[in-house]
């Protein structure tokens, strides 16, 4: 982004997944000023208008280690936040879609969405 001038500051990203690899990201984005909006598991998605920071990511964490390997229960501690059943997070408006679930999970319809 810094060879196009652009910061990551107040950008809104889409990220799938909520493992290690999505945990990663998330923090990072945070500490480089982006809002995340979304994370994802096999169950679809949730979508957090208020972005996923501070206390929420350390409740990924939980919905990681309670080994059910499903987002939903996000969405009962925090309910702001929407849940969208068997879908992808491609679909929600943001800067930066980033894949951090598995690969080629992006197709070509995808990134045109």
């Amino acid at each position: 982004m810094g060879t196009r001038n652009d910061k990551l500051n107040g950008k809104r990203v889409a990220v799938s997944g909520f493992g290690n690899v999505a945990w990663g990201a998330v923090k990072k984005l945070n500490e480089l000023g982006a809002k995340v909006v979304t994370l994802s598991g096999p169950d679809g998605y949730i979508y957090d208008e208020e972005g996923i920071s501070g206390k929420k990511i350390d409740f990924m964490l939980e919905l990681r280690a309670s080994n059910d390997d499903i987002v939903e229960p996000y969405t009962r501690e925090y309910k702001g936040a929407v849940f969208v059943k068997d879908k992808h997070p491609w679909e929600v408006k943001c800067d930066i879609a980033m894949p951090c679930a598995t690969q080629n999970e992006v197709e070509e319809a995808d990134a045109q969405t």
